[in-house]
């Protein structure tokens, strides 16, 4: 009975292991919004979470994009800061040198991103469009 049960328990684990990624994609993710942008200068950034994340190779790699920076994230936690909001650790107004301001923290990421593979949008109208007529 005991063996039994922990190998329930092993394959519950195992399972939640595979399947917690997607559990918690953005699956219906496609715009960056973040509310701590009040006065909005350009349209939120187009962004299919899932199309981007299997195009780039990543859909289980949520750490290159949901980073670890703060002292109480887990570095070997595979999900990152996921669920976290950018804006709880980057202010919209730098208040600290040694904090990234939101936009740039955006940019960075992102645009970074897209610089150092040599693939995606890099120019702000790629990223941010505005409505049509």
């Amino acid at each position: 009975m005991i063996k039994k049960l922990a190998y329930l328990l092993g394959m519950v684990a195992i399972a939640a292991f595979f399947v917690a990624p997607v559990l918690y994609s953005q699956s219906d993710m496609t715009h960056v919004i973040d509310d701590a942008f009040v006065s909005k200068q350009r349209p939120a950034s187009i962004f299919p979470h899932d199309e981007h994340n299997i195009l780039a190779g990543i859909e289980y790699d949520c750490y290159i994009c949901h980073h670890f920076d703060g002292t109480d994230l887990d570095p070997t936690d595979m999900m990152g800061s996921v669920g976290i909001p950018c804006s709880d650790c980057h202010p919209v107004e730098p208040v600290d040198r040694d904090v990234t301001p939101l936009m740039e923290a955006y940019h960075l990421q992102c645009k970074g991103c897209h610089l150092e593979k040599g693939a995606g949008p890099i120019a702000c109208g790629e990223c941010h469009v505005r409505p049509g007529p």
